[in-house]
């Protein structure tokens, strides 16, 4: 599935995309405050886009003017907040350059507006 907004794309995450992840995924202060540690390596990032992001809905936050993902944001299920059957945890992080730009709540509106996993 792909989201559109004015600003936004929120799509698939690819393996094409580890360099420009990576960029982001480095820093110190985008991982941990997501939960997880900053990225050592293109490869790492390219193992993480292919078994934790390429799940079904999660996705690529890209930004529509220049076609890169900044970010990502996805629907968890069965996660450690999202425990019964109708719950869900939202979770995303932004590259830091885009901390302020008013991003992260476009995908995330998008992101729950979109049809549920269990809807018909």
């Amino acid at each position: 599935m792909i989201l559109e907004t004015k600003r936004l794309i929120l799509r698939p995450w690819s393996e094409d995309d580890a360099e420009e992840c990576y960029k982001y995924a480095k820093d110190p202060r985008v991982g941990p405050a997501a939960g997880w540690p900053a990225h050592k390596s293109v490869e790492e990032t390219r193992e993480i886009i292919m078994t934790v992001l390429a799940v079904p809905e999660t996705y690529a936050v890209v930004l529509r003017e220049t076609g890169l993902p900044v970010g990502s944001v996805g629907l968890h299920f069965k996660s450690d907040l999202a425990r019964g059957e109708d719950e869900c945890e939202l979770g995303y992080w932004i590259g830091e350059p885009y901390w302020g730009a008013a991003l992260s709540p476009r995908p995330r509106a998008s992101c729950c507006a979109a049809p549920s996993r269990t809807s018909a």
